[in-house]
């Protein structure tokens, strides 16, 4: 127990030394901004706020993610949409392949195999 308790009191000492750290060596630079606010006492507090620079992309983004957004929306309802008479009609023709009747007959065989086997 007393091991867990100093790891944890290590552990605080760290994260409480690396957030003091942040706070007062903040980075500056040409596209930070330096806010500084006052407590009631008249105490001033400074914040280092970084300047986000987009260079006009927030609409193209804004668009693919409505795109994205949209054909999810798409996939979901037609996965989630119960077949319909017009969905299930098969518009092939003609005879089928001997090696695809053979591999459908060995699935029937064993689909009867195994619903002989649970009764």
């Amino acid at each position: 127990m007393k091991i867990l308790a100093i790891v944890l009191l290590v552990y605080a000492a760290i994260v409480v030394g690396f957030e003091s750290l942040i706070g007062f060596v903040q980075p500056a630079n040409q596209s930070t901004l330096k806010l500084t606010t006052f407590d009631a006492d008249g105490t001033a507090h400074d914040r280092v706020l970084s300047r986000l620079d987009t260079d006009g992309k927030v609409k193209q983004t804004q668009a693919q993610l409505l795109s994205a957004i949209s054909t999810l929306k798409s996939v979901y309802t037609n996965m989630t949409k119960p077949a319909t008479a017009d969905t299930t009609k098969t518009a092939a023709t003609g005879q089928v392949p001997a090696y695809l009747s053979a591999r459908i007959a060995s699935y029937q065989l064993a689909a009867k195999m195994q619903t002989a086997a649970k009764e």
